[in-house]
């Protein structure tokens, strides 16, 4: 792509030279001077081409993936540009590369016409087992990879040799490639939790009927075999579809892969391409995680490091619990330790240090001398279990417990 890019500069840049000042041509002229242009494009390291395209320059060296063998070695750090249609006079539907990858990589495809293309991106493991998925309908698919180790990343032409789509460019990129908001709203996979056989769908316009629906989203369907079992408009603006539960396929088997399809996925690409249609979705599954509202916990980044939100999910602790912060005392007064003290201990018998005026006794209260004293046990018994999902000051991990 870069390489394309580079040639049109200089192209653009030739011809503004011949029709400038030294060969004074015009629209119906002939330029009065032309010129060669010769020399060698060199891919840089790691950039590498598809093995069978419609190139006459190159030998096509097949990596359609009928034997884990038919795929194309890459190395890591690889930015491939491939092909996928008709090629001769074959038609290639699937591109296999083999590469080591490691945990939380991004292995991205890019399609140079989402609107005239629709290609997929799958990952296999070592034995030829499907790992992930992006099936979306937009200009990027992307999948990460779940553990270190040798894969297979198949890029597959869903639309190709299909209401006469021939085909077209692709780029793989291997790395850290984020996408964008509107490219993630795409995205669709079968690793996504759904309810099988279930779409929800919005019309651009709502004031559809019924009767009209019907027809149009049995015909939408239709093209792609799929029958639908029943449509519900019982929601206001929102079309439930529920589709026959045998049009649910475990999957297409290839000589030496096994490509997950998901019928649901199918029917969603198909209704996309509506234009009365707003969004089309799967029935997604999803999980709440507790989130409290404290005013300061978008501060606090390390909480969702450890998961917290799930486990608030489960539990947010029990007063029952006592814990035993040791360190230099706490803010009585703090707001966001109200409630949640039982009785402390002074233990520093050192009046010099206890900046209280004197030693051991029972008062925990924190006076504060700062800089030596910087609050320490009050930051501390308020990460343990501070009061939460008040609206103020910040989160605890038990907000139940007590200190």
């Amino acid at each position: 792509m870069n390489i394309l890019k580079s040639l049109g500069v200089i192209l653009l840049f030739l011809l503004g030279c011949s029709g400038g000042g030294g060969g004074g041509g015009t629209d119906s002229t002939p330029l009065a001077e032309t010129y060669s242009l010769t020399g060698k494009i060199l891919l840089k390291n790691g950039m590498t081409v598809d093995g069978d395209t419609n190139d006459p320059n190159n030998v096509i060296i097949s990596n359609n993936g009928t034997t884990i063998a038919d795929t194309q070695p890459l190395t890591n750090d690889s930015t491939v540009g491939g092909f996928l249609g008709k090629i001769e006079t074959t038609v290639d539907i699937d591109d296999y590369y083999k590469i080591n990858l490691l945990k939380g990589q991004t292995v991205t495809l890019i399609l140079s016409n989402a609107l005239k293309h629709d290609f997929d991106l799958y990952l296999y493991d070592v034995n030829g087992s499907h790992v992930g998925d992006s099936q979306g309908t937009g200009s990027f698919e992307q999948v990460i990879v779940p553990e270190s180790g040798t894969y297979y990343v198949d890029a597959y032409g869903y639309s190709v040799d299909k209401e006469g789509d021939e085909g077209g460019n692709y780029n793989i990129i291997i790395g850290q490639t984020a996408l964008d908001s509107s490219s993630i709203k795409s995205q669709l996979s079968s690793t996504f939790p759904m309810v099988e056989n279930e779409v929800l769908l919005r019309y651009v316009n709502d004031e559809y009927t019924a009767t009209t629906a019907n027809v149009q989203l049995s015909t939408l369907l239709a093209k792609s075999s799929i029958a639908i079992k029943s449509i519900d408009y019982s929601v206001t603006g929102i079309v439930r579809i529920k589709l026959e539960p045998s049009t649910a396929l475990a999957g297409t088997t290839q000589t030496a892969f096994t490509r997950t399809v998901s019928k649901t996925i199918q029917a969603v690409k198909a209704l996309r391409k509506s234009p009365d249609i707003a969004y089309a979705e799967p029935n997604y599954i999803v999980k709440g995680q507790l989130i409290p509202n404290d005013l300061l916990y978008v501060a606090q980044w390390h909480y969702p490091l450890i998961s917290l939100p799930n486990a608030w999910n489960i539990t947010t602790g029990s007063s029952e619990v006592i814990v035993a912060v040791i360190d230099c005392g706490v803010v009585l007064a703090h707001p966001d330790l109200s409630g949640q003290l039982v009785a402390g201990y002074d233990f520093i018998s050192d009046v010099d240090n206890s900046n209280d005026g004197d030693g051991i006794d029972s008062d925990p209260n924190d006076p504060g001398s700062v800089p030596l004293n910087v609050f320490h046990g009050t930051h501390v018994a308020g990460t343990v279990a501070a009061a939460s999902n008040n609206g103020i000051g910040v989160a605890g991990v038990a907000w139940k417990s007590k200190i």
